[in-house]
């Protein structure tokens, strides 16, 4: 299978809310991985979310939370839960630089053994 993304992925297990615009229920979740386009994350839901639904996402950062906009580009399906990949949409560079310096103060092994292979 040929790869599609553009951006380098960490894995940062970041505690997530999800709500789907279409739903009035969010759900948890936790991020698998993250880049600069978008976030792969497993939710504790078995809620009929569909590929380009456009939906909101909380990021709980150690002291803070994070709003970003995306859309949902694929969802698979594991038992109760289901695994979201999604594209950030609207995502302004400051929100960015913030997940990223949180994955650095957090996981900071994380970082600097991908941050050469950009």
């Amino acid at each position: 299978m040929e790869e599609k993304r553009k951006c380098i992925r960490f894995q940062a297990p970041f505690c997530v809310q999800f709500t789907d615009h279409s739903s009035v229920n969010p759900c948890q979740g936790v991020i698998k991985d993250i880049s600069m386009g978008g976030v792969r994350l497993l939710l504790d839901t078995d809620s009929a979310i569909r590929p380009a639904a456009s939906c909101a996402i909380d990021f709980f950062l150690p002291g803070k939370s994070v709003k970003v906009n995306g859309n949902v580009v694929w969802c698979r399906d594991h038992s109760s839960r289901r695994e979201v990949g999604l594209c950030f949409r609207f995502a302004s560079d400051s929100v960015k630089q913030e997940i990223y310096e949180n994955i650095f103060k957090v996981f900071p092994r994380e970082f600097t053994s991908r941050w050469w292979k950009m």
